[in-house]
């Protein structure tokens, strides 16, 4: 053993080791050509694009479809708005008599009184006795059986 083989200060006999995970990347990585490194870093980056792409089209196309309503009673209702509407009159001068315009042509009163809140009064009071009407059934809740019985029993008179 010489001076330079002293414990503390030869580095000649320790042998250099690399972790398991490294040695098997460096040997699938050692082999490709830099052109080959490019191509797959291309594709890594295109695969997580056209993922980013899918995952915004699946939440656009969930979200943005607006349900429109076909009804009946929606179509009626909206007739009823767009014929209470004065479209020749501009919404940002004049945002009431757009919205409200007609209404008074449209709704030509008997009364002072009649407006609108009691077209709907009676049209809820109509729904109202038609659902009060209605058989007692063993799902409602009980309120409402209670509700019903009431008004069975006010009628039976």
């Amino acid at each position: 053993m010489d001076a330079n083989d002293s414990v503390t200060g030869s580095t000649n006999h320790l042998v250099a080791v690399t972790p398991k995970r490294n040695r098997l990347w460096r040997s699938l990585t050692k082999e490709w050509t830099k052109s080959e490194r490019i191509l797959i870093l291309a594709v890594i980056f295109l695969f997580i694009v056209a993922l980013s792409l899918l995952i915004t089209l699946v939440v656009f196309a969930s979200t943005g479809r607006k349900k429109i309503c076909y009804s009946a009673e929606c179509i009626k209702t909206a007739a009823m708005l767009l014929g209470s509407m004065d479209q020749k009159v501009d919404p940002c001068t004049d945002f009431f008599k757009f919205t409200c315009g007609k209404w008074s042509e449209a709704h030509v009163s008997q009364t002072d009184t009649d407006s609108w809140f009691s077209d709907r009064t009676r049209y809820l009071v109509s729904k109202m006795a038609d659902v009060l009407s209605e058989n007692i059934t063993d799902e409602e809740p009980l309120p409402l059986s209670s509700a019903k019985s009431l008004y069975s029993s006010c009628m039976d008179t």
